[in-house]
């Protein structure tokens, strides 16, 4: 079967934590010692294509990291 012509667009939310600390606060602040966030990232990706066997991407692909697939976001964005 001949895979769909189109414009293709599929997404994934990863979950993930992340701490540090902020030494230039005063020692009594509570976000002066190291304490942690949670965040969650949604990845949405298109093409103009689908791949075999129809996917835009495939997120379980050991072979295709999504890092190398992705831009990184400056550190101030986080």
């Amino acid at each position: 079967m001949p895979l769909p012509s189109g414009t293709f667009t599929i997404g994934k939310q990863f979950d993930f934590e992340a701490g540090h600390r902020l030494p230039s606060l005063p020692p009594e602040h509570k976000c002066s010692r190291q304490h942690g966030h949670s965040y969650q990232v949604e990845v949405i990706l298109t093409a103009p294509a689908l791949e075999d066997p129809g996917f835009v991407t495939d997120f379980g692909s050991p072979e295709q990291p999504l890092t190398s697939r992705t831009r990184t976001p400056p550190c101030s964005a986080l």
